[in-house]
């Protein structure tokens, strides 16, 4: 019963438009994922371009929030587009490499065993769309309309596949053969905008899989020639195009209010191409490799009342992360006879909460190579796999510490100065790798607050925030960076002199699989001094006093504020409004929830 009654109040405040009563509200909010092919870092006027105009996609930046911390799980398409779908380790899919049209790798796709993001969408009464790019398998079996996609209007792979000579498909059928590259972009847009008018009266879900700017680039005439960046630059540009006719469509329908628009890229610039590939911007390399500027892509989000409009968030996430999002938005349940990599981005993207998380894996063929922490990035080699990346460089360093926050360009390796965090993040590749042994199992999650002890050297550490989606937390692991550690759940310890020092809690689950998290402290412990503790949930500011509903004294009511009442739900609160505890009863329940309603966007 109590289950019930959470996604009762779960579903129904999603989308709340002035002068609107509870009985009228939509139940879901409809998703839009817009995905660019090798876009770089770079390449959008809101990332930093001076060359690219992009008005429609900065537009969605300027009224929502942009990511600069935010990852494609793979330095190619393949793997970040089975990551995604699934929202597991594109190894645990069975596609950790690029599929070709030929060879060995020609004969992979996406198992009919994996749930897409697509079936449980469709659990929860979505119409369900592809348009664009598929490349998760290009055999019958593997159809998108296999997959959960009620509509795909599309291209199986890549535009460069057979020197260009691609099919173009809708649904199981060839409409034209090869199709004209000239028009994809076009025709992908019209085909967008169609599919969210035929289905304007119910909920959808739309992924819209450009093939731009993918090489080889051609341009639609309207758009050749027009850009201060060549070709590349025209097809940036048409893409953007795209993007706001596929907005226009949702503000002219009035859907906007319930519609989520996420823009993305697959992965970074495809740099060996120049002229025809984009910029990284400020990080170093691109694309087949897991240097940032392989890895690292532009992320908007955008649902005007609900997401802050003009935010850049600094906080991790990753494509696969989508998933479990996308699921809670909708009230779908995430399916507990597997592992669901990816982290639910809700209390990020909606508030200024953490990613459950912080550390994201990335593998290649099978073979570790990378794990970002935090701002720690440890790289275990500096290639992808792809020999035609090699102008990034080869180096004789079997493993690579990167500071991200004081080094994006990653050009300082550190991995001699601080062999405690090589050793740390070097087992958590290999737990990650471990993980992937045990289909049926979900890794735990380290968690853990951190508090001012009894004097100034004395800290107390609590993992009780610590979890697991199907097993159970039953060890735990202390490493305090001064030659102590403790296996208690709780502990209070006191350090013998100032300093900085890197504490990292170790999980193990009941069936071996284990999770840490890293956690930078400086002595004496201070509110200014410390770094932010990890968190599962947003920040709850004191909300001002006489605005029912108000919880992060904004002094407005809005989605902000119901995802703090959310977070809370069915919880004791301490803190009152800012808490989501609108009636100050000590818990945030059904009534404060009415309360929001009541006064929301007043």
């Amino acid at each position: 019963m109590k289950k019930f009654v959470f996604i009762f109040f779960f579903l129904f405040p999603l989308a709340v438009p002035a002068g609107i009563s509870a009985q009228t509200l939509p139940v879901k909010p409809n998703i839009v994922f817009i995905l660019a092919d090798d876009l770089g870092y770079g390449d959008l006027g809101s990332y930093g371009s001076t060359k690219i105009k992009t008005p429609n996609i900065d537009k969605l930046a300027q009224g929502g929030s942009k990511f600069s911390q935010f990852y494609a799980n793979s330095g190619v398409c393949c793997p970040t587009r089975a990551a995604f779908v699934t929202g597991r380790y594109s190894r645990r899919v069975g596609i950790d490499e690029i599929i070709s049209i030929s060879g060995t790798s020609s004969q992979k796709g996406l198992a009919a065993s994996e749930i897409t993001i697509a079936e449980l969408l469709k659990s929860k009464s979505y119409k369900t769309g592809i348009i664009g790019k598929w490349h998760l398998g290009h055999q019958t079996q593997y159809n998108p309309t296999l997959h959960g996609f009620d509509y795909w209007y599309g291209v199986w792979y890549s535009n460069n596949y057979n020197g260009g000579q691609i099919p173009l498909m809708r649904g199981t059928e060839v409409i034209e053969n090869p199709a004209d590259l000239s028009m994809l972009t076009h025709n992908f847009t019209s085909e967008a905008v169609n599919f969210i008018n035929q289905n304007k009266n119910i909920p959808f879900f739309l992924y819209l899989a450009y093939t731009a700017p993918h090489a080889p680039l051609v341009a639609h005439p309207d758009f050749a020639g027009k850009s201060l960046d060549g070709t590349y630059g025209d097809v940036v540009e048409e893409m953007d195009w795209g993007v706001g006719q596929v907005v226009a469509e949702i503000d002219k329908l009035g859907l906007r209010n319930n519609t989520l628009i996420v823009f993305a890229s697959d992965n970074g610039p495809a740099i060996a191409n120049a002229p025809q590939g984009g910029s990284a911007g400020p990080l170093y390399c691109g694309k087949g490799t897991y240097y940032e500027g392989g890895i690292r892509v532009p992320f908007i989000a955008n649902w005007p009342g609900f997401i802050s409009s003009g935010r850049t968030v600094d906080k991790i996430g990753a494509i696969f992360d989508l998933y479990p999002t996308f699921a809670k938005l909708t009230g779908a349940a995430l399916p507990m006879d597997r592992a669901i990599d990816g982290q639910d981005l809700s209390s990020v993207i909606f508030g200024n909460g953490e990613r459950p998380d912080d550390d994201i894996a990335f593998t290649w063929l099978s073979k570790n190579k990378a794990v970002i922490a935090g701002k720690w990035k440890l790289m275990t080699q500096s290639s992808g796999g792809q020999t035609w990346m090699a102008e990034c460089g080869m180096v004789s360093n079997p493993q690579m510490l990167f500071n991200l926050a004081s080094d994006i360009g990653e050009k300082n390796n550190l991995s001699s100065q601080h062999p405690q965090l090589v050793s740390f993040l070097s087992n958590e590749l290999t737990a990650a790798q471990n993980s992937l042994n045990q289909p049926g199992n979900q890794p735990p999650v380290a968690n853990f607050s951190v508090s001012p002890g009894i004097n100034a050297l004395t800290v107390n550490f609590n993992a009780g925030a610590s979890s697991d989606r199907i097993g159970t937390v039953s060890k735990y692991t202390w490493n305090f960076d001064d030659g102590t550690s403790s296996n208690s759940k709780e502990v209070s310890h006191t350090y013998s002199a100032n300093g900085k020092y890197f504490v990292t809690l170790t999980v193990e689950d009941n069936l071996g699989l284990t999770d840490g998290r890293l956690y930078e402290l400086t002595m004496p412990l201070s509110v200014t001094a410390s770094p932010t503790p990890p968190a599962t949930k947003s920040p709850t500011p004191t909300s001002p006093a006489g605005k029912a509903g108000d919880a992060n004294g904004d002094g407005k009511v809005d989605g902000l504020d119901y995802v703090v009442w959310l977070n809370n739900y069915n919880k004791t609160v301490t803190t009152g409004a800012a808490g989501g505890d609108f009636d100050k009863n000590g818990k945030a329940d059904g009534l404060d929830y009415v309360i929001w309603l009541n006064n929301y966007n007043k």
